[in-house]
């Protein structure tokens, strides 16, 4: 157990073997590599990636991370171990490349609260595929989206809640549509630049922008974790 206020320096390896637990309130600054065969889950502390010998670092097993910092200039990268990463709070890139083509990275969303990226410092990079949540909650209605990932699409979304009016959507021949864009260089009416899709293969570009319909039955509440996954926007 690390508690609040307290940092722990580990030199070299931090291993956790099957059956063991780390329960982590404070700072874990690990120098060498990140391998868990036991339970790393708390949603409490942080842990620093920061190795002093110039090597790269690694991360291995299935790990839940509340605060993680990558603090490496020779890289930090997720290796192929059958586990699942993820992050409850922040991902912060402070030196060297993140790199995540090797296994898989979430970014949680739920009723407590929604994981981010922190600054991209200059000297710090991403690499590979990682998946963002977004939790949702309250009445059916009309929400603002946006896509957090490049080359995400609207089947992204649709696989997630219900869509309908157009192609591809689970209704495609309802008159009400549920999704829509903005034409911003619309200088007419209003609301004569709202733009539908035309089909669920069309691409949530990064920065623009949805209006969406989420909700089945008219004033029922919702409760559902929107995902998509690829390379996270930045900048």
């Amino acid at each position: 157990t690390i508690a609040e206020g307290t940092t722990v320096d580990v030199n070299g390896d931090q291993k956790i073997t099957a059956g063991g637990e780390i329960d982590n309130a404070g700072e874990l600054r690990v120098g060498g590599n990140w391998t868990n065969d036991g339970t790393f889950n708390k949603r409490t502390g942080i842990v620093v990636l920061d190795d002093g010998e110039s090597n790269p670092q690694s991360v291995s097993g299935k790990n839940s991370f509340n605060n993680l910092t990558v603090k490496n200039p020779y890289g930090v990268s997720i290796v192929s171990s059958g586990g699942t990463q993820s992050v409850f709070g922040t991902l912060f890139l402070d030196t060297g490349k993140f790199d995540v083509t090797g296994d898989s990275l979430i970014l949680l969303s739920d009723s407590l609260g929604t994981a981010r990226v922190g600054e991209v410092k200059s000297g710090a990079s991403m690499k590979g595929d990682f998946t963002m949540q977004r939790y949702v909650y309250g009445i059916d209605g009309w929400r603002l989206l946006t896509a957090p990932v490049f080359g995400a699409i609207i089947e992204g979304w649709n696989a997630d809640f219900y869509m309908s009016g157009f192609p591809g959507s689970d209704d495609s021949t309802s008159n009400f549509t549920s999704l829509y864009s903005y034409d911003e260089s619309n200088t007419g009416i209003l609301d004569s630049g709202w733009i539908a899709p035309t089909d669920s293969s069309d691409a949530l570009t990064t920065g623009t922008g949805f209006m969406a319909w989420r909700g089945e039955i008219p004033g029922y509440t919702i409760r559902l974790t929107l995902d998509l996954t690829d390379s996270l926007t930045s900048g």
